[in-house]
């Protein structure tokens, strides 16, 4: 019985079938009589299925049930079967889509080749950037593994155009790095306005000393800017003789003039208050006026450091440097009991922090303990994070190892518990509430040093606020109702704050950073209860500092009219100009203050118009970075780069691989 199905085909030779037949099985690619096997090329048979009903081979619709004949010849003629498409599934068949797709596919089955656009250069820059952005070792570059890796992506490649020896690797590092020197250096050049820095000194684990010298500043689209501008390697030494003398040179082949250096973040080192004397005195050769007093920002990372070292020491729980020493080299060894006594005379704080200390080390020292903690998280459900140990020069560690105690409280109760040697390490609920008193104390340093450290915010205007919270912080607690020896701790830590409190005379720029932000003015200070004679030499400095030095663009104009003979006139001019830059200071401070959450430099970008020359200050100043925490990221690139195998480095190799992997990052180059 034939399908009622409306459609005459005029090709007498394929016959319209019903599909009630027995036996039918289908095929796309069905071998006929004999030894012949037909192979369908049109595009038209993605839309038909070949079958076989009772021995006959036919093409069934994919979307209805019509059904053509083919011939037992294995001739595969698709006129009808086009027709048919194009009559009734006009929607499912698109010739032109479908002639794309084929195409396409066609091209990915086919063999390919990339011979034709393969650019050696480009590989060997890529390669190059690779070796230095991920410190691997040049001679990775030659090994036969790698070059399979890129063989296995286009076999087509010969071995010749991707062999690079150490050599090449090496020499194209000092040519890259002199070719994006030369760029730096222009971008310098063509730059107004002032740039400050940071620096600081780094030891290699090859003992290698390098000076890092980051630059700050703010773009004219108002976004913070730094870069890394130079890594050399400090020879003899680390005086503020030598230092101030690569420094110079660093600036110098940076394109920076000295008039442009501002301010310069350094941390306490006695070695940086020759620093300045020796700089001063190489810019007062070219009549500029450099100097601590007036160019000088202390990290107050490092202060709130200090004063955190100071704390534990009056507790008697300062991280030892052996420490540290067992944590660089990977090797955290077994403790002895007598490493730390715990004594019974010593402070709930004291005994607490030294169980867990050694608590802390025992489990590191053991892969076996670690797992076995880790296990005891998961059967709690709490994220299995390692301990945490402390170590005397890594800002907030001791804190650090508190908190993640405290996370693992119960992880930690449950170990000690069920492994016998750990059961001298069991905290009691006393020892808990110790660690949480401490904890609370030294959070506000993390906090405090956190902040301080973020980059892509303005936060040196936020130093004086920040000392300001962290005094009335310890003063409550040294007057306040905690235990003796805590409370002594924080008399320590307070005293170190307070001697590196800002004051308006020797920190001016901290106190000026405060008043140019339209969040803070002399409100802040107002505010927060300062002495009226404060706040009059606070505003009078930085009335002075824009006179002094943001005054020269006003109304520049306004004197061509005045003959250089007319004394009387060039100084009623002069008079009306003062009072012209005096009253843009006075508008600013005048206007009330807006909201915290207000970006500041956003608030400058919006109001450069109206404040042209007070901007050009809040753009200097806002460059000015509160902490060297820029130049310790660098430096923290520079323990994969420098491993012991790779300790046969160059001075010159790795000063340069540091520069350009800081240089990649900016997107710059």
């Amino acid at each position: 019985m034939e399908d009622n199905i409306s459609e005459n085909s005029p090709d007498l030779s394929i016959d319209l079938i019903s599909d009630s037949e027995d036996e039918i099985s289908t095929n796309n690619e069905q071998t006929h009589s004999g030894s012949f096997k037909c192979k369908k090329r049109s595009e038209v048979w993605n839309h038909f299925n070949e079958i076989k009903i009772n021995g006959a081979s036919f093409s069934k619709c994919k979307y209805c049930p019509t059904k053509y004949s083919i011939s037992s010849k294995g001739n595969k003629s698709t006129g009808n079967m086009k027709n048919h498409l194009l009559k009734f599934h006009k929607k499912q068949y698109n010739p032109e889509v479908n002639e794309a797709q084929s195409k396409v596919t066609d091209f990915y089955k086919a063999p390919q080749t990339i011979n034709a656009i393969f650019s050696r250069d480009n590989y060997r820059h890529a390669a190059l950037k690779w070796i230095v952005t991920s410190n691997q070792p040049h001679t990775e570059i030659e090994q036969a593994a790698f070059i399979n890796v890129l063989k296995s992506v286009n076999p087509a490649l010969p071995v010749s155009s991707l062999e690079i020896s150490a050599d090449t690797i090496k020499m194209d590092i000092m040519n890259t790095y002199g070719e994006i020197q030369t760029k730096i250096k222009s971008i310098f050049m063509a730059k107004d306005g002032k740039i400050s820095f940071s620096h600081d000194i780094w030891t290699s684990k090859n003992q290698l000393a390098f000076l890092g010298v980051t630059a700050h500043w703010i773009s004219e689209d108002w976004e913070p800017k730094f870069m890394l501008v130079g890594f050399p390697n400090i020879c003899g030494t680390h005086s503020g003789e030598n230092i101030a003398a690569l420094f110079s040179k660093v600036i110098g082949e940076a394109g920076i003039q000295v008039q442009n250096v501002f301010w310069v973040t350094t941390d306490n080192a006695s070695s940086n208050d020759t620093f300045f004397k020796e700089f001063g005195e190489l810019c007062a050769e070219n009549q500029i006026c450099f100097s601590e007093d007036s160019n000088r920002v202390r990290c107050a990372a490092h202060i709130l450091n200090l004063c955190v070292q100071d704390l534990l020491t009056q507790l008697k729980v300062l991280p030892t440097l052996e420490v540290e020493d067992e944590i660089e080299t990977g090797q955290i060894l077994e403790i002895d009991d007598d490493d730390e006594i715990i004594n019974n005379e010593n402070s709930d704080e004291t005994k607490v922090i030294i169980k867990l200390r050694k608590l802390v080390r025992a489990i590191r020292a053991s892969p076996q303990k670690i797992e076995k903690l880790a296990e005891k998280c998961r059967d709690n459900n709490i994220k299995d994070n390692k301990l945490i140990i402390d170590v005397k020069t890594r800002w907030n560690s001791t804190y650090l190892m508190i908190t993640r105690a405290q996370q693992l409280k119960i992880p930690i109760i449950v170990f000690c518990t069920t492994e016998p040697k750990f059961q001298n390490y069991l905290l009691t609920d006393e020892d808990w509430r110790a660690l949480d008193c401490l904890q609370q104390v030294l959070q506000h340093f993390d906090r405090a040093t956190q902040h301080l450290s973020m980059s892509r915010n303005v936060t040196i205007s936020s130093v004086v606020p920040m000392f300001d919270w962290l005094n009335d912080k310890l003063k409550s607690y040294v007057e306040g109702s905690c235990n003796p020896a805590l409370k002594s701790a924080c008399s320590k830590a307070l005293d170190k704050l307070q001697k590196y409190f800002p004051c308006p005379d020797a920190d001016i720029l901290l106190f000026v950073a405060v008043v140019i932000n339209p969040a803070f003015k002399l409100q802040y200070f107002k505010e927060h209860s300062w002495d009226n004679r404060a706040i009059k030499k606070i505003r009078s400095k930085v009335i002075a500092m824009y006179l002094g030095h943001y005054n020269g663009d006003i109304d520049s104009n306004a004197d061509e009219d005045v003959e250089d003979t007319d004394d009387f006139m060039a100084h009623l001019s002069k008079r009306s100009k003062r009072e012209k830059t005096q009253s843009e200071v006075e508008i600013y401070l005048g206007e009330p203050t807006v909201s915290t959450k207000v970006n500041t430099l956003e608030w400058w970008k919006v109001n450069e118009n109206k404040f042209p020359n007070l901007s050009k200050m809040a753009r200097d100043v806002f460059s000015v970075q509160p902490t060297s925490v820029p130049i310790e990221r660098e430096f923290s690139g520079g323990v994969d780069l420098v491993v012991p195998s790779r300790c046969r480095l160059s001075p010159t190799t790795i000063s340069a691989s540091m520069c350009l992997k800081s240089w990649w990052k900016t997107g710059l180059f």
